[in-house]
């Protein structure tokens, strides 16, 4: 009860402070303020021009999203589109857990002028080639906190895609040769899951749209219902062609 009260009363307060920041009728400077809204008409004309632009030739699939976000503009949990009467958006989900505390946090964009991560990973070409003790460091706190088995730490740059990618390409790397002698090229995937936006994850997507004219020679993805008579039926029947298997826990 106490902790429901307590959310009350800071909704209250969040409420007040965006009707006081709420620009006048009048004034010479229209501010963006921290709150949800759709423009009037839903209407988004730099949006939908710049959606025009990168859709024309259909060589990227149509999103079903109509905005456009600037990032520049996003403050916390906040996305706003590049629109001059923007959308603005909460986003619940931090960037699918990607940007905890949000866009533009204080801190973080402290650390950034001031030089602290100079020595992160977008600052080292390779970090297997220069060296790096911030990285190694991490990697051994990840290891130690790691369950028993996985003793390999390896890092990306572009988020859980190249992730997956990279996984993707070290199990067909080091995995078993198939029941005819030849590599394994299949990999299992799951009915309604997403893995990324590279080839191979994109190859690995359940959804036919987003597999478009990213067709690989030697990779195939057999894609499973979820559920677990269907997972042992196939895996009962393909297991000899199977490289990898790969599962989104939480599907969106």
């Amino acid at each position: 009860m106490t902790r429901d009260l307590h959310l009350s009363r800071a909704l209250e307060q969040l409420e007040q402070r965006q009707r006081e920041e709420a620009p006048a009728v009048n004034a010479p400077i229209r501010r963006e303020t921290a709150r949800v809204r759709i423009p009037e008409g839903g209407v988004l004309p730099r949006s939908e021009a710049l959606l025009e632009r990168l859709y024309h030739g259909e060589l990227v699939p149509r999103e079903k999203k109509p905005q456009v976000i600037d990032t520049r503009r996003c403050c916390g949990p906040y996305l706003v589109s590049i629109d001059e009467a923007p959308m603005v958006l909460l986003d619940a989900c931090s960037q699918i857990a990607t940007l905890t505390h949000g866009f533009a946090h204080p801190a973080v964009l402290r650390g950034l002028y001031e030089g602290r991560f100079d020595a992160c990973l977008w600052a080292n070409p390779d970090s297997t080639v220069v060296a790096s003790p911030e990285l190694e460091a991490y990697a051994a706190l990840l290891r130690s906190k790691a369950p028993a088995g996985l003793d390999h730490v390896t890092f990306v740059g572009a988020g859980g895609a190249e992730a997956n990618e990279k996984a993707m390409r070290l199990a067909r790397l080091n995995g078993p040769q198939g029941a005819d002698g030849r590599p394994r090229n299949r990999v299992l995937a799951f009915e309604g899951s997403f893995h990324g936006r590279t080839f191979l994850t994109l190859g690995a997507t359940y959804n036919p749209a987003k597999r478009k004219g990213v067709d690989m020679p030697g990779f195939e993805a057999l894609f499973c219902p979820r559920d677990i008579a269907a997972l042992r039926t196939m895996l009962a029947e393909h297991g000899d062609e199977l490289y990898a298997v790969i599962i989104e826990p939480m599907m969106a």
